[in-house]
Formats: structure tokens, C-alpha cells, sequence
């Protein structure tokens, strides 16, 4: 799959699940955190592998693409989306430690929720 198609699928995924963000924006605001059925969603969709390096089972999106996806979550709620940029910047900083560091990061996870 080309980086494009996955792009489509993930901005598909996002879309599909902003009315879910939208509804639990209220209760994210309230308890002052992101409500975990929206993370779950997420991490369902892709979100937090688009930063992560290819070689480690991420997407690789670029800048650009990323700020397309996070975009769309925060037309959900932005909290939400805000605290995405946070948590994928973060896994874009790690992708340019060393192969060692790297493989820590990322190497064991299933996803790669993190903040720097």
C-alpha cells in the first residue's frame, strides 16, 4: 500500500470515528482528560502508528500528512486532537533516536502512545 492509500484509510478511520469523539468531548473537558473509549478509537484507526518509522511497523507519514489526520480528530473535539499532535510528535522525536533507543521505544509495543 502505497503511503497515499494509507493516508485515504486513515483519514477514513478518523472520519468514521470524529461523531464518537464529538459526544465524549463534554466528559473530556469535565474530568480533565482524554476519555478512553476515544483513545481506544485511535489507536483502532491507526493514529498512533503514523509517526512511528516504517521498519518498526509504523506508517511513516510525514509532517504534513499527520497535521491532515490531526485536523480531522479535532474537528471531533479539540482537546482531543491537540493531545494526539502531543502524543505522535512525541513518537516522531523517538523515530530519531538510535537504533537501540528505537527499538526500546517502539520494538515491544503494540502502539506507541508516548509524550515527550
Amino acid at each position: 500500500m502505497s503511503t497515499n492509500d494509507e493516508l485515504v484509510t486513515l483519514l477514513d478511520a478518523v472520519r468514521d470515528i470524529v461523531p464518537t469523539l464529538r459526544k465524549n468531548g463534554l466528559e473530556a473537558e469535565k474530568r480533565r482528560r482524554i476519555p478512553e473509549e476515544n483513545i481506544e478509537l485511535l489507536e483502532k484507526a491507526g493514529v498512533f502508528r503514523m509517526a512511528v518509522p516504517r521498519r518498526l511497523g509504523g506508517l511513516d507519514l510525514g509532517v504534513a500528512e499527520q497535521s491532515k489526520v490531526i485536523s480531522e480528530i479535532a474537528r471531533g473535539w479539540p482537546s482531543t486532537g491537540w493531545l494526539t499532535m502531543v502524543w505522535v510528535t512525541s513518537a516522531r522525536a523517538a523515530g530519531l533516536y538510535s537504533d537501540r533507543a528505537r527499538e526500546e521505544a517502539f520494538g515491544s509495543w503494540k502502539s506507541s502512545i508516548m509524550a515527550a
